[in-house]
């Protein structure tokens, strides 16, 4: 049996937890947690795509693979902190259209760029022990 602490999928497991600590302190300095940054990236991006009318919460949290309660969550926090507007879809009945508030794209456009920052430490790398090697070097990095 080999050593549990040489395996690719224990250094990914670190890397990965190191990886939201990070995220988390960081986006704790801008009011929001991981959770809230994926939901407000995504409405920017498809603000910028228009694609927000006739996006449900079912489908945001679809897409975005979280659970449709969590997302429900999020959006009302998000709302209550004035980061999101919930409008009337012309697309659909009974739908919502949701997007960033001005206060909410500031929010976002700062904290994108700290995860940036994290993010830049992640390496593509198809060769398994540079892989361990960078996923080391997040791990003592972050």
């Amino acid at each position: 049996m080999s050593n549990p602490t040489k395996s690719l999928g224990y250094h990914l497991r670190v890397a990965c937890q190191s990886r939201q600590r990070s995220l988390n302190r960081v986006l704790k300095s801008h009011g929001i947690t991981h959770a809230q940054y994926v939901v407000m990236q995504y409405l920017s991006w498809a603000h910028a795509h228009d694609l927000l009318d006739g996006l449900s919460q079912n489908k945001l949290a679809q897409t975005l693979s979280l659970d449709p309660m969590m997302i429900s969550n999020i959006l009302t926090l998000l709302e209550k902190k004035k980061y999101i507007i919930r409008q009337k879809s012309q697309a659909m009945l009974t739908g919502m259209k949701l997007s960033l508030s001005k206060t909410g794209q500031i929010v976002i456009d700062k904290a994108h760029k700290a995860v940036e920052e994290i993010e830049q430490v992640l390496s593509d790398t198809k060769d398994p022990k540079k892989l361990k090697k960078n996923l080391r070097k997040i791990i003592d990095t972050l």
